[in-house]
């Protein structure tokens, strides 16, 4: 009886040990832990590129989402179709061989490529990085832009992601036109 109780306690503590080192491999890979999927859950990657961002992404299943960029003059968005899945997200700012700033976004079965002025560009090197991104994970409400990286306000340098009838600036429901 002792034998077995022992035996019992070490594979118990083994056990509790292998689970902790299994939690801790997957936060390091950047994996979700998903606790309500009417949720968004959104969690920054560690990239060692200047002027790249990554994101591991969930959003809840059965809603369509707009991926947006505001790169000061120019505001762009296309759809995002959504499946009950994680995704990564990348979000960099490049310089093309002619010299030109790019800003390219890339998600599974997605990438963008858009013109960035230099102005912004250099606004966005002269941040720091607390002022442009998201840290650890974060459990948000899909009903509320969700800015990835980027300022707040309007015609500054912005990278988000909304629900499609949503309204692009202010999050507010749109309203049908009759």
């Amino acid at each position: 009886m002792i034998c077995v109780s022992v035996s019992h306690f070490r594979v118990t503590r083994e056990n509790l040990r292998l689970k902790q080192e299994n939690e801790r491999l997957r936060v390091d890979l950047g994996y979700l832990n998903i606790t309500d999927k009417d949720k968004v859950y959104l969690r920054r990657l560690e990239t060692f590129e200047e002027l790249t961002w990554r994101f591991r992404v969930f959003l809840p299943p059965n809603k369509r989402y707009r991926f947006s960029e505001d790169l000061g003059k120019v505001t762009s968005s296309s759809t995002m179709e959504q499946h009950d899945t994680q995704f990564t997200l990348t979000v960099a700012i490049r310089r093309n061989p002619d010299g030109e700033w790019r800003l390219k976004t890339t998600r599974p079965g997605h990438g963008t490529t858009s013109s960035i002025d230099s102005d912004i560009v250099q606004r966005v090197i002269a941040l720091d990085d607390t002022n442009l991104l998201r840290r650890d994970q974060e459990e948000l409400d899909p009903d509320k832009p969700i800015r990835l990286v980027g300022q707040q306000k309007k015609g500054e340098f912005r990278v988000w992601i909304d629900l499609t009838d949503r309204h692009a600036d202010t999050g507010l429901p749109m309203v049908p036109r009759k």
